[in-house]
């Protein structure tokens, strides 16, 4: 580079793909740079001082200029007390706030400040996720609206920017995925999802309606919020055990949270050292959010072993598991749902043709709700199921026999429905709702 005599200007004006390599042998030579080299080579590898010290400087200074760059420095050098304060306060602020926002983590942030330095696509995507701030957004003043359309238009304003924050912790999953190596006690931090959006130029700020933000919503924005917490945490990570976790996370009284973070250390294998007991402590509750965490996370973390403990624990759970003729358990719906998908996480891959049949035969189960009751998550339902199916059966298409060909036969007759008879003219109706069973049917035959 100093042959041909490229500067840090021009090594600027390239493309980071070009730049990156010659800016990083620079790095390299700047810790040990050779003494026979060019002056230019020591003012390119950012070593000035090693250049004034073997050659010099290039002129003297007379009186007036030395005073003159003397008093320069001595004016910069001047810092008021309050000066030095106020930036500390702002550091420190901002530290604090980078802790809980759960993006930008310290030692991730300092590798990338080393290796791209003038990149700032990353500070970009964590700005873009970090659901802690106030959104600030400017609208057009039209004086010929009225107060009361103005109010309507700024709270569909408002919900838009909502639905944007409730999407932002899976974002935020992905980009802060095991990036703390260590379990230390500020692991467990959830993020605050800020809903209040600051409308200029009146400046005034603006909350969501608490009849659009309702309580089930909310309680699934927390849920999936701490699981992207957890997911923070390495599956490396040695010392997170149920000690920790009942230590460090867990509530007086058990919450959406505390779900999503139990949930998110299951999918991470952290839960593996659960025990028994352990596990019904959280079940004994009968906390929705918490049984449906603890069945999903702990399968997850014995995914495709068939645990036979895991395997009660989702029994106990899931009616489709039981005898026929057990006792009525009144099982929520989405419990009964979590413990299918689990089931196809515990089993993955095993090619289980017994827990297989019990995921095929929930597709198109009728019976789901007693009558009276509301059927809103019968499709949740049997697209679990489907999963489940999918998951157990998962690769195993081209080796099926007789057996295996008579599931597939029995999907294909959920995905269309009944066959038409011989008399063309008649179409007997099928007995299932085809609009539910066809999508869990395809997923666990494209799974197969």
């Amino acid at each position: 580079m100093c042959v041909y005599g490229l500067t840090a200007e021009q090594l600027n004006t390239l493309p980071i793909s070009m730049a990156l390599p010659l800016w990083e042998a620079l790095r390299k030579t700047r810790y040990r740079p050779p003494s026979s080299a060019p002056r230019r080579f020591y003012s390119l590898c950012g070593r000035d001082d090693l250049a004034l010290t073997i050659f010099g400087t290039d002129r003297t200074l007379n009186v007036t200029e030395s005073y003159k760059q003397r008093n320069e420095m001595d004016h910069e050098a001047q810092t008021s007390i309050a000066k030095l304060y106020g930036e500390a306060y702002v550091s420190l602020a901002g530290r604090a706030k980078e802790e809980t926002t759960g993006v930008g983590d310290p030692r991730v942030r300092h590798f990338t400040d080393i290796r791209f330095p003038e990149d700032y696509r990353l500070r970009e995507v964590e700005t873009m996720l970090r659901s802690s701030r106030t959104c600030v957004i400017r609208v057009q003043d039209r004086p010929d609206t009225s107060d009361h359309d103005l109010a309507n238009e700024h709270q569909m304003l408002i919900m838009r920017i909502a639905e944007r924050t409730l999407s932002l912790p899976l974002g935020r999953a992905a980009l802060t995925f095991a990036t703390v190596p260590t379990a230390q006690a500020d692991s467990y931090t959830l993020p605050p999802l800020e809903f209040a959006v600051k409308i200029l130029p009146q400046g005034s700020v603006l909350n969501l309606d608490g009849a659009r933000l309702t309580d089930e919503v909310r309680y699934w924005t927390e849920f999936n919020n701490a699981v992207a917490a957890a997911l923070r945490i390495a599956p490396a990570t040695k010392g997170v055990d149920y000690s920790w976790i009942i230590l460090l996370s867990k509530p007086p009284e058990l919450s959406s949270k505390h779900a999503g973070f139990i949930y998110g250390l299951g999918l991470t294998g952290h839960l593996r050292s659960m025990l028994p007991f352990q596990a019904f402590g959280y079940l004994a509750p009968k906390h929705n959010f918490t049984t449906m965490a603890v069945l999903l996370g702990l399968a997850a973390a014995h995914c495709g072993t068939g645990n036979e403990t895991i395997t009660q624990m989702i029994s106990v759970h899931t009616p489709a598991l039981l005898p026929p003729n057990s006792a009525e358990l009144n099982i929520p719906v989405l419990t009964q749902t979590a413990g299918l998908m689990g089931l196809g996480l515990l089993y993955m891959g095993t090619r289980n043709r017994k827990m297989a049949r019990v995921a095929l035969r929930e597709i198109s189960r009728k019976d789901l709700v007693k009558p009276g009751q509301t059927d809103e998550h019968r499709e949740s339902y049997a697209l679990s199921a489907g999963f489940a199916f999918g998951f157990i059966m998962v690769g195993k298409g081209a080796q099926s026999n007789p057996a295996d060909m008579a599931m597939v036969q029995q999907l294909q007759h959920l995905i269309h429905g009944e066959c038409p008879s011989i008399d063309v003219f008649k179409y007997q109706k099928p007995n299932f709702d085809v609009t539910v069973t066809a999508p869990a049917a395809i997923v666990a035959l494209m799974l197969m």
